[in-house]
Parts: C-alpha cells; sequence; structure tokens
C-alpha cells in the first residue's frame, strides 16, 4: 500500500462482508478502516479528516449500473476529492469501465477477483 495512504473506507450495504474486509486490511497493511452503508457517509469523514489520504472502495454488488455512475458523478462533483476512488465486486460484462475511469475510478476489481488481487 501507498505509504501516503492513512485510511481505508469500504461503502457498501453488506455490512458484515464490509467489516471482514476493514479486518484484513487492518491486520495486513496497519491502516485504518471504516465502513459506510453509501458514499455519501464518506462525505462527512472527508471534513473530519482532510489532511488524510483515503482509498474509498465501492461496493458494486448488484448495483445497477446507470445508478453506480450517478453515485460516483455525484461524489466526485461535491468533495476536494483526497483520495482513490475504487470499485469492487463488479459484474464482467457491464462494459462501464471506460465511464468509471472517465467519472473519477482509479481501480477496479471484479466479484470474481481472488481476494489476494484485491
Amino acid at each position: 500500500m501507498d505509504s501516503h495512504v492513512r485510511m481505508i473506507c469500504i461503502v457498501g450495504p453488506c455490512k458484515v462482508s464490509n467489516e471482514l474486509l476493514a479486518s484484513y486490511f487492518e491486520l495486513e497493511f496497519g491502516a485504518k478502516c471504516l465502513t459506510a452503508d453509501s458514499i455519501d457517509d464518506i462525505i462527512q469523514l472527508n471534513a473530519q479528516d482532510a489532511d488524510k489520504a483515503k482509498i474509498i472502495l465501492l461496493d458494486c454488488f448488484a448495483k445497477d449500473p446507470e445508478r453506480l455512475l450517478i453515485e460516483i458523478e455525484s461524489y466526485v462533483n461535491k468533495n476536494d476529492h483526497h483520495g482513490f476512488l475504487v470499485v469492487f465486486n463488479l459484474i464482467r460484462g457491464l462494459k462501464i469501465e471506460e465511464e468509471l475511469v472517465m467519472g473519477g475510478i482509479r481501480g477496479i476489481f471484479y466479484a470474481n477477483d481472488h481476494p489476494d488481487h484485491l
């Protein structure tokens, strides 16, 4: 992990799996990890920890592609982005990767990727 990253935020509705992922990252990398239900919850974290670089992992599980793009655009437009916005659990074959990158996504991980890859 980049030595400048101070926090990992995992965003999505699957509380148990996101908490497990946060625990894994804390043990593996020693980074502070937080979980949130929605990307809008991250806005408050940005205000509190504006000086800390972040990786924001957005869970795409069962998310409508159009809704996902709207969420990302809304977040990027509302924030002085202090980190890297990354999606995970994306379904292969949706063909939205280029739009995601153009919208501000810095990393894409698919639902069938091995956890070590993430």
